[in-house]
């Protein structure tokens, strides 16, 4: 039984890993070769088993030589985005700026930011809309549009 149960873990792993790779490669396809992203909240290897799904395209992007420049939001209360995904792309060497979760209406505006990237959880989602990952992801999803940036 314990063999069993160590085979389906490990297939597991091992699914979550390919699945997220080919989230990354897809994703990666419309990163433009050059690219200011702004990504959320932690969606990596620390919150998945060890690629990540918004940070798999980040990573997919960066390892296709795209030339990418990532605006992490802080992600209050909990600083995910200051704890967690600043260090998971610092480890990996991508160029990564630290913002405050209200400056992303600034920089899309100025134009350092051209795409948006967050993996958002169906749970996180109400029937209104009202709440995305928090309402700073929604407050940038509204902004996207207006400011002609691109959201994945």
């Amino acid at each position: 039984m314990i063999d069993e149960l160590v085979e389906n873990v490990l297939k597991l792993e091992n699914d979550d890993i390919v699945i997220n790779q080919k989230i990354g490669e897809n994703g990666a396809k419309v990163v433009n070769k050059s690219a200011g992203i702004l990504t959320h909240c932690n969606a990596g290897a620390l919150a998945t088993v060890g690629y990540g799904t918004a940070l798999g395209v980040i990573r997919s992007a960066y390892a296709n030589d795209k030339t990418i420049k990532i605006y992490a939001d802080e992600t209050r209360p909990r600083q995910q985005g200051a704890r967690l995904t600043t260090w998971e792309l610092i480890e990996d060497g991508i160029d990564v700026t630290l913002l405050t979760d209200g400056m992303c209406s600034y920089f899309m505006k100025n134009g350092y930011i051209d795409m948006v990237v967050v993996m958002v959880k169906h749970d996180h989602i109400k029937q209104n809309w009202d709440k995305i990952k928090g309402k700073v992801v929604l407050d940038c999803f509204n902004i996207c549009p207006l400011e002609g940036v691109y959201h994945i």
